[in-house]
C-alpha cells in the first residue's frame, strides 16, 4: 500500500512516500480503507520526539481516520464490510497516513455514508478530547461558566460548540481577527483577543470573576493564564502537562482541581476503548443533527504530507488540517 512514513525523528524533511504491506488486523481490530485523515499537533510532536514511546522506523503518522471497512478481527461485533466509519488510532500503532489502517473496533464509530469524509476524518481525536476534558474529567453543568483558552484551535472550536449544546456559557481566547469572529461564530458569548495586555483582567471580568471550568489547549505560559481565570469551586482541564511555582497554592486556595486529558490512554493501555467509541457516537449523531460543526482550515494530498505538517506548524489554523487519501 502506498504510504508517507516518518523514516527517523525530525522536521518535516524526514515525511517520505513508501510502499509497505498492508496491515493485517487483530482480534478486536477493524482494517480500514481510508478516504481522510486529520492532522494534529500530536503528529509534529511524535514526529520529533516520538512521544518517549519505543517505535520502529519507518513509522507512520495519522491519528484521526475516517475510512471504509476492508476486514476485521474475530471478536469484532458490530461492523460490517463497506461501513463508513470514523475513529482516532492508537498513538503506538501505525497511522492513517496511508491507504489502509488498523483502528480497535471498540472505540470506532459508525457514520453515514453522505456526510463529507473529510468533515468526519476532522473530528475523532479533537472531539474524544473536548468532551472527556469538559464532561468526564471536569463535569461541566448547565449553567455554568467555561474559559477556553485557545477557543479557534482544534479542540478549542469543539470544546466552544459542546458547551454551547450542554447549555454552558462559553469565553474564550483568540489571537487573530478571523479567529475572533470564527469563536463568536460558533457560539462564544465573549472573545478575548491574547495579544491584549489585559487579556486576564479581561477574562475575569466576562466570566464573573472566576470561570467554572477552564480548559487549555495551548499549555506554556497560558498554563498560567488558566490559575488566573479558576474560580472557587472550579476546575482547570489542560491538554499539556503545566507547571508553575503557585499552582498548588492556587488550587487550595479556590479549592480549585486540575485535570490532564491525554486523549491517547486507551489506545496505548488498552483500557475503556468503548468510551471513546461511544463519545464519537454521540458527536457524530451533532454532526447528522447540524448542532457540531468541523471547521476545515485547509486539506492536502496524502503526497504533500509535509507541507500539511507546515502549515500545522504555523501556528495559525483555524480548526483542522485534513489530508485526502481516498476521498
Amino acid at each position: 500500500m502506498r504510504a508517507i512514513v516518518c523514516r527517523s525523528l525530525g522536521g518535516p524533511e524526514v515525511l517520505e512516500e513508501r510502499s509497505l504491506p498492508e496491515p493485517s488486523p487483530g482480534p478486536h481490530d477493524l482494517l480500514l480503507e481510508v478516504l481522510a485523515a486529520g492532522l494534529n499537533p500530536v503528529d509534529l510532536k511524535t514526529r520529533e520526539t516520538g512521544l518517549g514511546f519505543e517505535r520502529s522506523f519507518p513509522m507512520v503518522l495519522g491519528y484521526d481516520v475516517c475510512g471504509v471497512v476492508r476486514g476485521r478481527g474475530e471478536a469484532v461485533e458490530g461492523f460490517g464490510e463497506g461501513d463508513r466509519v470514523v475513529a482516532s488510532p492508537s498513538l503506538v500503532r501505525d497511522g492513517a497516513n496511508a491507504e489502509f489502517v488498523c483502528v480497535d473496533a471498540r472505540a470506532a464509530a459508525r457514520v453515514a455514508d453522505h456526510v463529507d469524509p473529510i468533515e468526519l476524518a476532522a473530528l475523532p481525536l479533537v472531539v474524544i478530547a473536548a468532551w472527556e476534558a469538559l464532561f468526564d474529567r471536569c463535569r461541566l453543568r448547565d449553567g455554568e461558566v467555561l474559559a477556553v483558552l485557545g477557543g479557534a484551535g482544534g479542540v478549542g472550536h469543539v470544546a466552544i460548540q459542546l458547551a454551547r449544546e450542554k447549555g454552558a456559557r462559553v469565553v474564550t481566547t483568540a489571537g487573530t481577527d478571523a479567529s475572533i469572529a470564527l469563536c463568536a461564530e460558533l457560539g462564544a458569548e465573549e472573545v478575548v483577543d491574547h495579544r491584549d495586555p489585559t487579556s486576564t483582567r479581561r477574562l475575569l471580568e466576562a466570566c464573573g470573576g472566576g470561570a467554572d471550568v477552564v480548559l487549555d489547549t495551548v499549555g506554556g505560559d497560558v498554563f498560567e493564564q488558566a490559575l488566573d481565570v479558576v474560580g472557587v469551586d472550579g476546575r482547570i482541564a489542560t491538554l499539556l502537562p503545566g507547571e508553575s511555582p503557585r499552582l498548588a497554592e492556587t488550587l487550595f486556595v479556590r479549592n480549585a482541581s486540575l485535570h490532564y486529558e491525554f486523549v491517547g490512554v486507551p489506545g496505548i493501555t488498552g483500557r475503556r476503548p468503548e468510551s471513546q467509541g461511544r463519545i464519537l457516537r454521540e458527536a457524530c449523531g451533532l454532526v447528522l443533527a447540524d448542532r457540531l460543526r468541523p471547521v476545515i482550515h485547509a486539506t492536502f494530498p496524502l503526497g504533500d504530507l509535509e507541507a500539511a505538517h507546515r502549515e500545522q506548524e504555523t501556528g495559525h489554523v483555524h480548526g483542522k488540517v485534513v489530508i485526502r487519501v481516498g476521498a
